[in-house]
C-alpha cells in the first residue's frame, strides 16, 4: 500500500512513520482505500505496518496492540510474532517475548535473527530463574 512515504528508503524518518500511522489508521478504521473495500489481508498490512511504525518510535503498547491484531488476521505471519516479541522485550516482558520469538521461528527456522533473539531471551530468562544471580 501507498502511505505517501517512499518505504525503499534504507531508512524512515519519523515524519514518515507518523504518515505511515495516520494513513494506516484512516484504512483500518474506514477499511478504504481509493473507493474500494479493502480485503482482510490489506487490512492485515495496514495493522503490521503500523505496529512496526509504532515500535520505531517506541510506542510499543500500541505496537503490542496492533501485532496482535496483525496476528489475528494471519496467525502464520512470522513477522508480527517476531514484532510482538520484541515489542514484549522493550517492557522485559520477557516470557511473553520468547513465546513469541520461538513462534516466529517454527514459521521461519531458519531466521538468523529470529535464533539469535530466541537465544538471547533464553539466556535472560534463565539469569534471572538462577540461584546465583
Amino acid at each position: 500500500m501507498d502511505y505517501g512515504v517512499d518505504l525503499g528508503k534504507e531508512e524512515l524518518t519519523e515524519e514518515d512513520h507518523d504518515k505511515i500511522i495516520e494513513a494506516t489508521t484512516k484504512i483500518i478504521e474506514t477499511r478504504i482505500v481509493d473507493d474500494i473495500t479493502i480485503t482482510e489481508k490489506e487490512t492485515w498490512i495496514a495493522h503490521h505496518d503500523r505496529g512496526i511504525s509504532y515500535y520505531s518510535k517506541m510506542q510499543f503498547d500500541k505496537a503490542i496492540q496492533d501485532f496482535s491484531k496483525a496476528i489475528e488476521l494471519m496467525p502464520d505471519d512470522d513477522s508480527a510474532y517476531f514484532m510482538r516479541a520484541a515489542s514484549y522485550y522493550m517492557f522485559y516482558r520477557h516470557d511473553e517475548a520468547l513465546m513469541d520469538a520461538k513462534k516466529a521461528l517454527e514459521f521461519d527456522k531458519t531466521n538468523e535473527k529470529y535464533q539469535s533473539f530466541v537465544s538471547e531471551i533464553t539466556e535472560i530468562l534463565e539469569k534471572a530463574n538462577s540461584p546465583h544471580k
